[in-house]
């Protein structure tokens, strides 16, 4: 794909500039490292006046910028400059007479204010943060993206933490637009979704109108808008093939041991047990890599070191093997799973970081079978359709988590595995189990059902 805007030159010299206000604790600093992908820049704080300055950002892609995002210190004193000035002229101000009235004084809120206003001024974009939460009434709120319509440059109000379940957002949108405002979107900083991303930068576009440079802004929009539309669409069909690849080869996998005779035999069966088990891991641990490359993410982004499913704490051992974890049901395994399971996801050290999972509950048999061959000479360790089901809903669920991850939590990732995740009775469910068949080696069905799951 096509990574290179044709103007990248011209762009890089007239970047464009986005604005973000708002108050504290309402998603500034977290829809910009959604924006920006980065988990790290800003402070996320419940104190009030976090951000103390103008702070810029700028994305940039082979040393070239692209646009640049600006966190503002906030409306602290906002609503009060505001009644002030009405008072005394009876009439709302404009922006240039409300930077000249906090010109030199002393308290600091004014002069985050006036930074505030300033760098608004110098923006091609406004886009006010609002939780979607708070009471759509409250006057505070209402004057500010009057004041903000008034400013001369363009204004998106962004609604944050619309995927809560206390969301006013349709509240929210009727009073916005109310007052004239017809730019609104749904950006939850904290839940990416694809589609509310696309969204942004499609409102985003239009409202490039800078005299000189407006053209350039919109056409580098509407390739910014294609690129992300892409690399999502391609992060997930990149999880599907990793997934199914990973599938495949565990399918496919065996581990043998030679030379077994009646004295060595329970410690050649515990040397297959091991191997095998170091084996099937290695397999996960790279393609669990891979799934979170596809995401942008990587081992340093999940968590190591949680509580140990027996209660312990620690560093998770190979209870994914454990077949006390592994409790095999009859019904179960030609049935629709209907426990949920949680499983935790750790580091082990076999030469190479190993991501393991632990998992519990009743989700089929062993991890293992094994058969003797060579009139018992030989010892062969092959996964059960219990691991492969299991492996697979480890992987869709990480892909899941990591598709609706957004930057602005910088806290370690947890996975949750779900063993809902297939239904075995599904269609994506048979296939699975048709893989370990050794029925089933063309497998561009699984990876389209892969993808499917994925895209719920």
């Amino acid at each position: 794909m096509d990574v290179n805007f044709r103007k990248q030159g011209e762009l890089a010299k007239h970047p464009i500039s986005i604005c973000i206000v708002g108050h504290t604790n309402h998603g500034k600093t977290s829809t910009i490292r959604t924006l920006i992908e980065n988990a790290h820049v800003g402070t996320v704080d419940q104190a009030p006046d976090t951000t103390t300055k103008v702070e810029g950002f700028r994305v940039s892609k082979h040393g070239l910028d692209r646009f640049y995002v600006y966190d503002t210190p906030g409306f602290t004193n906002l609503d009060a400059r505001l009644a002030e000035h009405e008072l005394e002229r009876y009439r709302a101000p404009t922006i240039d007479e409300l930077i000249s009235s906090q010109m030199g004084k002393p308290h600091q809120a004014d002069k985050w204010l006036y930074n505030t206003l300033r760098q608004i001024e110098k923006s091609h974009l406004i886009i006010q943060v609002l939780d979607s939460r708070e009471d759509p009434s409250n006057e505070t709120y209402l004057d500010e993206i009057n004041f903000l319509k008034s400013c001369g440059v363009p204004l998106i109000v962004s609604l944050n933490f619309v995927h809560r379940p206390d969301t006013r957002f349709t509240e929210w949108e009727k009073v916005i637009r109310g007052l004239g405002v017809s730019n609104i979107i749904p950006f939850d900083a904290h839940t990416r979704t694809w589609e509310d991303e696309q969204d942004l930068f499609k409102c985003m576009r239009p409202l490039l109108c800078d005299p000189q440079h407006g053209k350039l802004h919109r056409e580098f929009m509407d390739f910014w808008s294609d690129l992300r539309k892409n690399l999502s669409y391609e992060a997930r069909m990149g999880a599907a093939e990793n997934i199914r690849r990973l599938l495949v080869d565990i399918a496919c996998h065996k581990t043998k041991v030679r030379f077994v005779n009646g004295g060595n035999r329970q410690e050649k069966e515990r040397e297959a047990q091991d191997r095998f088990k170091v084996e099937i891991m290695e397999m996960v641990n790279a393609a669990f890599e891979r799934i979170l490359e596809q995401f942008g993410f990587s081992f340093d982004d999940v968590r190591k070191h949680q509580t140990h499913v027996d209660g312990g704490e620690g560093v998770l051992t190979m209870d994914f093997f454990d077949h006390s974890r592994l409790k095999y049901s009859a019904t179960i395994a030609v049935a629709a799973a209907t426990a949920t399971v949680e499983a935790f996801f750790g580091f082990m050290t076999f030469g190479i970081p190993t991501l393991v999972a632990a998992a519990f509950g009743y989700f089929g048999a062993s991890a293992w079978q094994m058969e003797s061959e060579g009139e018992g000479t030989e010892i062969t360790f092959k996964p059960t359709n219990a691991m492969l089901m299991l492996i697979a809903s480890a992987a869709l669920s990480l892909a899941k988590v990591l598709k609706s991850r957004g930057r602005a939590d910088s806290h370690l990732i947890d996975v949750q595995l779900n063993q809902d995740v297939i239904n075995r009775n599904s269609e994506l469910g048979r296939e699975i189990l048709e893989v370990n068949k050794g029925k089933r080696r063309k497998t561009a069905d699984l990876k389209k059902l892969l993808y499917d799951e994925i895209d719920k």
